[in-house]
């Protein structure tokens, strides 16, 4: 009784196994037609994109993109890099100040603490 019970669970494993191939195969044999349907369905210009300023930023450049949000902010230029740390509280600021440092290659490092974050911008 044993042997049939191992005999019909190993051919119950073989009928699901090639179940799955024959999936995988139908998924492939389908590609070509999903890859043009999924060119309808996302296109690119309607994404958003966030314009590139230079990847060679100078500390002028930067105040200038920043000038709006200055006095909540302070720059230093540093060695590889500037960086900008906030003064207070951004709250909704923060992710306008956020888009223009990206633009720059920039990117935000938290710190020990919340007060302790600021943006990294490389030279």
């Amino acid at each position: 009784m044993t042997g049939d019970v191992t005999l019909v669970s190993a051919l119950e494993r073989l009928t699901h196994a090639m179940e799955q191939i024959a999936a995988c195969l139908e998924v492939q044999r389908n590609l070509p037609a999903l890859a043009d349907k999924s060119k309808t369905l996302t296109p690119l210009e309607n994404q958003p994109v966030l314009p590139v300023v230079s990847k060679l930023a100078t500390l002028e450049t930067i105040r200038e993109r920043l000038a709006k949000w200055l006095p909540d902010l302070e720059i230093m230029d540093g060695f590889d890099g500037f960086a900008v740390k906030p003064k207070r509280f951004l709250g909704e600021t923060w992710s306008e100040v956020n888009e223009v440092v990206r633009a720059f290659g920039g990117k935000w490092q938290k710190g020990q603490t919340p007060r302790d974050g600021s943006w990294r911008i490389p030279k």
